[in-house]
C-alpha cells in the first residue's frame, strides 16, 4: 500500500457506466445515529461510475503484468486478486453492459484503444498459481491485507466476506482458483465458453 492517496486524472474511460448513490462514512454515522437532520445534505442523488466489468477487465490486465516482475512487491497489486473476485462472484446481479455485444466485445475495445495491453487469459501465469517463491510472496502479502477490510464495503458496495475462497493459506488451493480462473474466463468468451 502507499503512503498517499493516488487520484488517477486526465483522459479517462468513462463509459460504459452505472449510476451509484454516494455517501461517506460519516454521513452514515449520522444517519444511523439519527442525528442527520441537524445537518445540511450535501451528498449527490447518485453519479455515473465506471461499469464494474471494466474494473474487472483491467485488474487482470495489471495482474497479467505485473505478478511475473520478480522486482515488483506483491503487496502494490495484490489487492487487485481481491477486487476482481468480488466483481466475478457479483457477476450475475451486475448491471446490462449496454451497448456491446458482451464483456468479450467490451475487452476487444478496450485492447484497440490501448487502455489493456493484452486480452485477459485463464491460461496467464498470473492465474496459475504454483509453489514457487514468487507465489509465496504474492500468498504472504494476500494474508496480510486481510485485516484491512475486512467488515468493509467491497468495490461493489456488499459486506466484505472471507478471502479465503481465492487465496487459501497455505497453500493456495488450485482446484479453487481455478474455479474463479473458469469464471473469467466464461465472462470474457463470447457464449460462455473457455
Amino acid at each position: 500500500m502507499r503512503p498517499f492517496v493516488l487520484l488517477e486524472v486526465g483522459n479517462a474511460r468513462v463509459t460504459p457506466y452505472v449510476e451509484r448513490d454516494l455517501s461517506s462514512f460519516v454521513h452514515d454515522h449520522l444517519i444511523a445515529t439519527g442525528q442527520v437532520g441537524g445537518y445540511d445534505q450535501n451528498t449527490p442523488n447518485s453519479v455515473r461510475v465506471v461499469h464494474p466489468l471494466v474494473t474487472l477487465v483491467e485488474k487482470l490486465d495489471a495482474l497479467q503484468r505485473r505478478v511475473g516482475q520478480d522486482d515488483r512487491e506483491p503487496a502494490s497489486f495484490v489487492r487487485h486478486f481481491e477486487d476482481a473476485a468480488r466483481i466475478i462472484e457479483a457477476e450475475t446481479t451486475l448491471p446490462t453492459l449496454d451497448g456491446y455485444d458482451g464483456p468479450r466485445s467490451l475487452a476487444n475495445e478496450m485492447l484497440a484503444e490501448g487502455q489493456i495491453r493484452a486480452m485477459p487469459s485463464a491460461q496467464h501465469p498470473a492465474f496459475t498459481p504454483d509453489d514457487s517463491p514468487r507465489w509465496d510472496s504474492v500468498r504472504s502479502a494476500y494474508v496480510a491485507i486481510a485485516p484491512m477490510c475486512r467488515n468493509c464495503p467491497d468495490v461493489l458496495g456488499a459486506p466484505h466476506r472471507s478471502r479465503r475462497r481465492l487465496f487459501d493459506n497455505p497453500p493456495l488451493d488450485s482446484a479453487s482458483t481455478r474455479r474463479g480462473v473458469v469464471v473469467v474466463s466464461s465472462i470474457l468468451v463470447s457464449q460462455g465458453s473457455a
